[in-house]
């Protein structure tokens, strides 16, 4: 819904705007396998997930690759703009995966305060459970909004940890009410369009 409505305000239409948010995803991926990285090498993640993400982050790096030496039919060409644009540009690069880190980081240091509050020991670890938990919770879109995703996921991730069921899911249910109001601003916006 989101894309549509800022395909119609822009000149790319939809296509343009998904190959933006496709591209802003992936420099996601990118930290993301980085915190799965971190809780892998400290015990508390398995490896698998971040398999997955250098999957997925090396098959945008071709998609880039091939945007660029390729010619593509128009549609397809809208698409992969972006990142025809990111991989001519690493000033542009590191600017958008700047700002990926930093909302990774303050997503690590939300998920921390939350569980610090809670009196979860060591909530730093805790975070790095958390927070990949949630991210990945957050791709396939099972509710209307994924509302409820995100608290179960952290239940689920913190009970994984040895975390008492009732603090787990106290913290499911925190850390889904931090995250709620992040959408409110967007679903106004977007009923002006």
């Amino acid at each position: 819904m989101r894309v549509a409505l800022f395909g119609r305000v822009t000149n790319g239409g939809c296509w343009t705007v998904g190959g933006a948010a496709a591209a802003v995803g992936v420099t996601r991926f990118v930290w993301l396998g980085a915190l799965i990285a971190i809780g892998s090498a400290g015990g508390v993640l398995p490896r698998w997930p971040l398999l997955v993400i250098v999957a997925l982050v090396g098959g945008a790096a071709a998609l880039a690759i091939a945007a660029q030496r390729f010619s593509l039919p128009a549609r397809l060409d809208r698409l992969l703009a972006s990142f025809r644009a990111l991989a001519a540009s690493p000033r542009d690069l590191a600017i958008v995966a700047g700002w990926a880190l930093a909302g990774a980081v303050a997503k690590v240091a939300a998920a921390s305060a939350v569980v610090a509050a809670l009196g979860i020991d060591n909530p730093l670890r805790a975070a790095l459970v958390v927070v990949p938990a949630v991210e990945l919770a957050g791709f396939l879109p099972i509710t209307p909004g994924n509302i409820g995703l995100a608290s179960a996921a952290v239940a689920l991730a913190l009970g994984s940890q040895g975390v008492e069921s009732r603090t787990a899911l106290s913290a499911g249910i925190a850390f889904g009410a931090v995250e709620a109001p992040e959408h409110r601003p967007l679903e106004a916006a977007q009923d002006r369009f």
